[in-house]
C-alpha cells in the first residue's frame, strides 16, 4: 500500500485530482502529444457527444472521454464515448479517469471494445513519459 501511494504521489496524482475537467482534459493532451498522437481537444463546450479528446497515431483515431472525478466512473460514460464514435470518424474509444471504474462499467467497456485508463494505468503512463 505505501509503495502504491509512493507511485501515485511520484505521478501527481493528487495535484491531478485537485484540476478541473476542462484542466484535466488539457493535461491529457499534453500527455498524449508526449505519448506521439495528434491531439485534437473537442470537449471544451457542451454538445460534445460525449467526447473530449481525439487522439490520432499510426492512422488509428481514438475518441477520448476524461473523467476528473472523487468517485468511481459508471456506465454512463462508456455509453457516452461508444456512442460517438462515428461522429468523430473514430475507430477506438478510451476513458480516461483519475479514479476507478464501477464493475457495471468495466464490464459494459469488455463487451463494447472501450478502453479504460484508471487512476493506476493514469499514473504508470504518466511516470513512463514525462509531462
Amino acid at each position: 500500500m505505501v509503495y502504491k501511494h509512493n507511485q501515485l504521489s511520484k505521478a501527481g496524482m493528487f495535484e491531478i485530482d485537485k484540476l478541473t475537467g476542462d484542466d484535466f482534459e488539457k493535461y491529457l493532451a499534453i500527455l498524449f502529444e508526449k505519448l506521439g498522437y495528434k491531439v485534437q481537444i473537442v470537449g471544451s463546450h457542451k454538445g460534445d457527444y460525449g467526447t473530449d479528446l481525439i487522439i490520432e497515431k499510426q492512422g488509428v483515431r481514438t475518441a477520448v472521454q476524461a473523467k476528473c472525478w472523487h468517485n468511481p466512473v459508471g456506465i454512463k460514460s462508456i455509453q457516452e464515448v461508444y456512442g460517438s464514435l462515428h461522429i468523430y470518424n473514430s475507430t477506438k474509444a478510451l476513458v480516461v479517469t483519475n479514479n476507478y471504474f464501477t464493475h457495471q462499467a468495466k464490464l459494459l467497456a469488455e463487451t463494447n471494445n472501450v478502453e479504460l485508463w484508471d487512476r493506476d494505468l493514469l499514473a504508470k503512463t504518466i511516470l513512463s513519459t514525462t509531462v
